[in-house]
């Protein structure tokens, strides 16, 4: 977690030989509307508080698709919510990278787009 910047950073490093058919899932809460943007950044909210998180991948990984799915909070039960799908075949090794970034109700979009922007040109977001 960058605490200055608000964004979470997650690394996954594959190992391995060849050429491999690769889906990374990110599994939403229940009651979120989703969407992607033209850029492939998905973008969730809360209906209820207007809350938001963006999510992002970092390296090329082209645009995410939305799926239907369930998640399960309690034993035995079932929900349907909505899963993010990035999809590649690339060699091994190899390291993909994604931002999450939350906004509040009052928040603009545009921080979570300019931070997202940065962080695919340099890895890192400036320090103001």
């Amino acid at each position: 977690f960058e605490k200055q910047a608000r964004y979470w950073l997650i690394e996954d490093s594959l190992a391995g030989d060849g050429q491999h058919d690769f889906a990374f899932r990110f599994h939403c809460a229940p009651g979120l509307d989703a969407g992607v943007t033209p850029d492939g950044i998905v973008r969730l909210c809360d209906k209820i508080t207007g809350a938001r998180l963006s999510i992002a991948a970092l390296n090329e990984g082209g645009i995410p698709i939305l799926e239907a799915g369930f998640v399960s909070t309690d034993y035995g039960a079932k929900q349907s919510s909505t899963i993010a799908r990035w999809s590649e075949r690339a060699s091994v090794p190899l390291l993909r990278r994604w931002a999450i970034v939350p906004l509040r109700a009052h928040e603009d979009d545009a921080y979570a787009v300019e931070l997202v922007a940065k962080l695919r040109a340099t890895g890192e977001p400036s320090r103001k």
